[in-house]
């Protein structure tokens, strides 16, 4: 899904998009459910976990895991991807301060990113649910 990731996960800065892609080590070591996404912000101090697309579990085709979610505390939020073809973990693809309206930022975001899977089907060997989603839901 990212192209410079793994290979500038830790770096300072990617020479490629300019974000610091950083070990995520906040979330389990697994891909997620939709369910956990919601245990998580009931859990945790995070304000809100967005899935951003879901993929077909590649054992078990009947279920599906959410590699790619929106992690929003207070005015900030970050994009984070679960890499599978390296085994780095979740990894940072971007972090953003919003001033003012970090929800619209964030629907917007998810949106992007949630069309831009869909025109993609597959990411990283996994076929991508194909089911439209509203921004800010699960």
């Amino acid at each position: 899904m990212i192209e410079c990731i793994p290979e500038h996960v830790g770096k300072s800065k990617c020479p490629e998009c300019g974000e610091a892609h950083r070990h995520y080590d906040f979330l389990p070591d697994s891909m997620l459910s939709v369910t956990q996404c919601k245990q998580i912000r009931n859990e945790s101090d995070v304000d809100e976990i967005y899935p951003i697309f879901e993929v077909h579990d590649p054992e078990e085709r009947s279920f599906t895991s959410v590699p790619a979610v929106i992690v929003v505390e207070g005015d900030e939020f970050t994009v984070v991807y679960y890499d599978t073809t390296e085994d780095e973990g979740w990894v940072t693809v971007s972090h953003i301060k919003a001033k003012n309206f970090v929800y619209n930022y964030v629907a917007n975001v998810q949106e992007g990113l949630h069309k831009m899977a869909l025109d993609e089907r597959v990411i990283d060997g996994m076929d991508i649910v194909m089911r439209e989603r509203k921004p800010l839901t699960y």
